[in-house]
């Protein structure tokens, strides 16, 4: 069973995120923190369960 985790604005335990949001150009296309992004621009924010980034508004053609 997967732990609850709680927004609290604290990276913690298996969290990746915590209820804020990241500049796609900082995620890779898989949604993990990179600095070989594959995306040019949009806003993504942290999902539900903070294990990783939704990344719906990332644009990876610039188009």
């Amino acid at each position: 069973m997967k732990k609850m985790m709680f927004v609290d604005g604290i990276v913690e335990g298996d969290e990746v995120c915590d209820g804020g949001q990241i500049d796609c150009t900082e995620l890779d296309v898989s949604g993990n923190v990179s600095t070989n992004s594959g995306f040019v621009s949009g806003i993504a924010t942290c999902n539900a369960t903070c294990d990783g980034y939704n990344t719906n508004n990332c644009s990876d053609d610039g188009w």
